[in-house]
């Protein structure tokens, strides 16, 4: 774990020196968070409520109403992965003392974040029906794939695999951190009425920083 500690400090440094600028962030992120859930509740219930109107039987009101609830996950899903495209790009700026460049993405890059969370989401989900270690090494394999995306413009498959080749070269280091990260923000979490503001921007800074210090190193 040659770099474990260089990634913990810069990650320190960046959250004391940029943590005004980090606060439009964790309130936008926490209140799409809470409309988010309630879109997921209201379009699955919603869909039981037209499914019961229009008289369809019991197994089809069961599929209309996964069908309501999947179509808000999905959108939840592709307004986050904006917000992180973004958010990642603000960060990777600050970090290099630069002026960021457009931060909202293109139409083939909403189709990029559209693909890199699907492609994600079904290798994960395998990997974890096979057995839960497969998932969680799939997870950090593929954590680094959207800062890939946002911040060098690759492809979905094209990212992955960036993804894939620093997790390879720098395994122990990124899935310690990483693991550190989580553990902070999912006990950050749980705190009243703040907790659900600052998960996401604790996560995406510390997977932007992991990227940008990794992803030019050599392999340890």
């Amino acid at each position: 774990m040659l770099h474990l500690g260089r990634l913990i400090e810069v990650t320190i440094e960046h959250f004391k020196e940029h943590w005004q600028t980090h606060l439009p962030f964790a309130g936008g992120f926490g209140v799409v968070a809470m409309v988010g859930v309630l879109f997921i509740y209201g379009s699955f219930f919603g869909a039981v409520i037209v499914s019961e109107v229009i008289g369809l039987d019991e197994a089809f009101a069961a599929l209309f109403a996964v069908a309501g609830g999947m179509v808000g996950f999905f959108a939840l899903t592709l307004t986050f992965g904006v917000g992180m495209f973004s958010y990642m790009r603000l960060i990777s700026a600050l970090h290099r003392g630069t002026e960021p460049d457009a931060l909202l993405p293109t139409g083939r890059e909403l189709l990029g974040i559209f693909g890199i969370s699907a492609v994600s989401f079904f290798v994960i989900a395998f990997g974890t029906a096979l057995c839960v270690l497969p998932g969680i090494v799939a997870g950090f394999a593929l954590s680094l794939s959207s800062a890939a995306h946002a911040l060098e413009g690759g492809g979905v498959m094209r990212s992955i695999q960036r993804s894939v080749d620093i997790f390879r070269d720098h395994t122990l280091d990124l899935a310690v951190f990483l693991f550190i990260i989580q553990g902070i923000a999912g006990a950050i979490g749980g705190l009243p009425c703040i907790g659900l503001f600052l998960i996401l921007p604790i996560i995406t800074v510390g997977y932007t920083i992991a990227f940008l210090e990794l992803g030019n190193l050599e392999p340890a």
